[in-house]
This record gives structure tokens, sequence and C-alpha cells, in this order.
């Protein structure tokens, strides 16, 4: 089963009271999706830091979201996100390899570094990505 928000918030309860609202609620619904997932394993598989494919999109939502208590400019909201990243990962077998590397050049606004994932705990997967070709 995928990781959901309360998966997240029992994993990190020193983040609970910053990402316990409505708009971090719905980063999280975002980076849950399964194309925002392939993504960040997509990423995480060419030695990138997994955040890299949605930062954009984490960034642009939170912009017009506007809420001063899930404000991206702020380090504890853009860490608060990472560890989502983290929660969202672990069902795949992902551990964090690298606290912080670089983000591409003109990836965020906000975002400088994320952490990296790598496959490390195959056996304490419980999810997997199933790509698949089918004749139409």
């Amino acid at each position: 089963m995928k990781a959901t928000h309360y998966d997240f918030q029992r994993e990190n309860p020193r983040r609970a009271n910053i990402g316990g609202g409505a708009t971090a609620q719905a980063v999280f619904d975002l980076l849950s999706l399964d194309s925002s997932i392939i993504a960040m394993i997509d990423a995480s598989e060419q030695g990138k830091p997994a955040l890299t494919p949605c930062v954009q999109q984490i960034e642009n939502f939170l912009e017009k979201r506007a809420d001063p208590d899930f404000d991206v400019s702020q380090d504890k909201v853009r860490q608060t996100i990472g560890g989502m990243v983290k929660t969202i990962l672990r069902p795949f077998g992902y551990r964090k390899i690298s606290q912080r590397s670089h983000l591409p050049k003109g990836t965020g606004r906000y975002f400088v570094t994320a952490a990296r994932y790598t496959l490390s705990a195959p056996e304490e997967a419980t999810m997997r990505v199933v790509r698949t070709i089918e004749e139409i």
C-alpha cells in the first residue's frame, strides 16, 4: 500500500505541526500521484535528487495557494516536503543516500538541494512500479 499523509505525520512527529494542515496534505497528495512517484524513482535511478522532477509543480502550487503556515520560502517547509518524499518512497524500498545534493540549475526558485535515494532495501519493499507495453 502507498504511504499516506498519516504515515508521514506518524514517522515525523516533529514536523506534524508544520505538515499537518490542508496545504501540506495537498502537497503530499501531489507527490503521491503515480506519475510523481514514477518520476521520483526515475530521477533516483539516474543519480539525481528524487524531488527534481516535482520541484516546479510543487513551487507553482504553493505560490498560488499562498498559505502563511506552509510557505515554500521557509527552510522548515522545504525540509518537511523532503520528509514527505522519504515517506512516499519507503514502500518502494528506496532509502536516502545523500542528505543535500544540488538540484540541476534552473530546477526551482526555492529548492536548491534535495536528498538522493537508491533502491537499498528491496526486500522491505511492499510496492513496485510495473511498466508494460501492450498492443492496442
